[in-house]
């Protein structure tokens, strides 16, 4: 069996908002909107938006009190293809109206992250590794994962 992910779903507060920061701030390309949710075309996977009223109710979970989702550990992340795009790609994001959550510096592995969080929350990792390389239709290591 294959291994991937092939859809994410993000739970946004304002549906019309967050398709217009992920089209400006990131370059998503809208793929279709049905209704209450929004699917942007990722290569070989899918980003949907979808209300976070809506996301509660289709999967009957409990809110907290104050009609919030308990945020998740979780975190997106956004490899690029070299160094200089980390920074772009942030500063698109903050000129948006996301928040820079921790500012692009250099890794012990000679990579370079930064890190936002869009207009919802979601956490954002954007990086650049130099052991990996991006093409059209993947993304693959150059080197061998340890067994």
């Amino acid at each position: 069996m294959t291994q991937k992910i092939n859809l994410v779903t993000l739970g946004v507060d304002d549906l019309d908002e967050a398709i217009l920061f992920y089209e400006d701030a990131l370059g998503f390309t809208s793929m279709a909107q049905e209704g209450s949710v929004a699917i942007f075309n990722l290569s070989n996977s899918w980003l949907a938006l979808l209300p976070k009223g809506a996301l509660v109710e289709d999967n009957n979970w409990l809110a907290a009190e104050d009609d919030s989702l308990v945020p998740s550990l979780n975190f997106l992340v956004h490899h690029v293809t070299n160094k200089s795009e980390v920074d772009e790609v942030i500063m698109q994001a903050v000129e948006a109206g996301s928040k820079l959550f921790k500012a692009p510096t250099n890794l012990p592995s000679g990579g370079y992250e930064g890190y936002f969080t869009d207009l919802d929350g979601h956490l954002w990792q954007v990086v650049w590794n130099p052991n990996y390389y991006i093409s059209n239709d993947y993304m693959a290591a150059r080197y061998s994962l340890p067994n």
